[in-house]
């Protein structure tokens, strides 16, 4: 009787630990379950600019009943609104709705709204090519290609 008794307590004093962390891990679940819905809707919404191109509106309702590629999570609501250089979108667990999970026009999923980055990738200023005239590698005058190994270097033209 009094092995039983240990047992029931040794039990209880683990459950009581692991009672904790259990609430953590579905907590994490359900932002994991947001984040790969808003993830998957954005994919979908890159899938539609490609096709119809980037000026139509997403929108998840389109997205559903098409062939996007895109099926929305039973227990995740998400928002989406706006085309290629205007998109964004939230999304909340039904489990857990008073967490709101964010998504931009860059796809950068996070908690807070985010607005992308002045000079990132789609601002409008930064539009040279890599190796374009701003390119710090590209050192020739205006007018004459640069070449790789010029005319002495080794591997030059000269050189073989």
């Amino acid at each position: 009787m009094i092995e039983l008794l240990i047992v029931v307590s040794i039990i209880s004093i683990l459950a009581y630990i692991a009672m904790p962390n259990l609430k953590y891990f579905k907590e994490r679940f359900y932002d994991l379950d947001t984040r790969v819905n808003l993830h998957n809707v954005y994919v979908a919404c890159k899938v539609l600019w490609v096709d119809k191109g980037s000026g139509e509106e997403c929108a998840v309702n389109f997205l559903n009943s098409t062939t996007y590629g895109y099926r929305q999570s039973s227990k995740v609501k998400v928002a989406v609104s706006g085309n290629e250089w205007t998109f964004s979108g939230t999304g909340a667990h039904l489990y857990n709705t008073n967490k709101k999970i964010f998504i931009n026009t860059l796809g950068i999923i996070s908690e807070a709204p985010q607005s992308p980055s002045p000079g990132g990738p789609s601002s409008p200023g930064n539009s040279s090519p890599p190796g374009g005239p701003s390119s710090p590698g590209n050192s020739s005058p205006p007018g004459k290609p640069s070449s790789p190994g010029g005319p002495s270097s080794p591997g030059g033209p000269l050189s073989q």
